[in-house]
C-alpha cells in the first residue's frame, strides 16, 4: 500500500470516526451485552487474531495475545526470559496487527531487573525496533503465519511510523505521530520519556 493510499485512508477514517467503534467494539468482547452486529467485525478479528497467537509455542518462547485498551489493534507478546547472578532479563517479542489496515509492525521489548536482598532496580525499558540473533527466526516464521492468514499484509517500519502526524487534528495531543494514528494513542512507543529505542529503523519484512 502506498504511502499517501495509507493517508487518505487515515484521513476517511478519523473523520467518520471509525476509530472511535474500535474502541466501543473492545467493551463487546468481555461483555456479550454490548455486542452488536455494527461491532462484529472488529470483535470476529480479535477472535481470530487470538486463537493464533494466544499460549503459542514457537520453540523456546511462549506467546500471549493482550489486546486490552485504547487503541486499534491486535497485540502478541512473545515472552523470553532469562536470569544471570542478580540480572534478570526479559523480552517481550511484540506483535501489533492494526484494526484499520492489514498492517503490521513488530518489535522486541527488553525489560532488565537488578536483583538485591534489598530489593529491586528495574532499568527503563529497551525497544529493540529490528531482529538479532535467534529473533530473526521468530520474526521469520510470525511473518509467514500471519500472511498466510492475511495474504496482502504489509510490514511498516518504525522509521515510517515514527512520522509526524501531518493529516489529522489533535488537540490533546495523543496522536504525535503515524505509530498512534495506526495502531493506537493508548501506548505511544516513541515517547523517549519511557523507551529507549534502538535498532534499524527502515527494518521491514517482506
Amino acid at each position: 500500500m502506498k504511502w499517501k493510499e495509507i493517508q487518505n485512508k487515515l484521513i476517511e477514517y478519523y473523520s467518520n470516526e471509525t476509530h472511535i467503534e474500535i474502541y466501543k467494539s473492545r467493551v463487546g468482547i468481555n461483555e456479550s451485552s454490548n455486542w452488536d452486529k455494527n461491532h462484529m467485525p472488529w470483535i470476529n478479528e480479535y477472535n481470530k487474531f487470538s486463537s493464533i497467537f494466544h499460549n503459542y509455542k514457537m520453540d523456546d518462547i511462549t506467546f500471549k495475545n493482550f489486546t486490552l485498551g485504547q487503541n486499534v489493534c491486535l497485540t502478541a507478546f512473545g515472552i523470553k526470559g532469562k536470569k544471570e547472578g542478580n540480572i534478570s532479563v526479559t523480552d517481550y517479542l511484540t506483535i501489533q496487527k492494526s484494526l484499520l489496515f492489514n498492517t503490521v509492525t513488530f518489535y522486541i521489548s527488553r525489560r532488565i531487573i537488578f536483583l538485591y536482598e534489598s530489593g529491586e532496580v528495574k532499568m527503563p525499558s529497551i525497544i529493540i525496533c529490528s531482529p538479532f540473533d535467534n529473533y530473526n527466526k521468530y520474526y521469520k516464521k510470525s511473518w509467514a503465519i500471519l500472511k498466510s492468514i492475511y495474504p496482502d499484509l504489509f510490514y511498516l517500519s518504525f522509521a515510517q511510523l515514527e512520522r509526524e502526524n501531518n493529516i489529522i487534528k489533535d488537540e490533546l495531543g495523543n496522536l504525535p505521530n503515524y505509530y498512534t494514528l495506526i495502531f493506537g494513542g493508548g501506548g505511544n512507543i516513541f515517547n523517549r520519556h519511557v523507551h529507549q529505542i534502538i535498532g534499524d529503523r527502515h527494518f521491514k519484512l517482506r
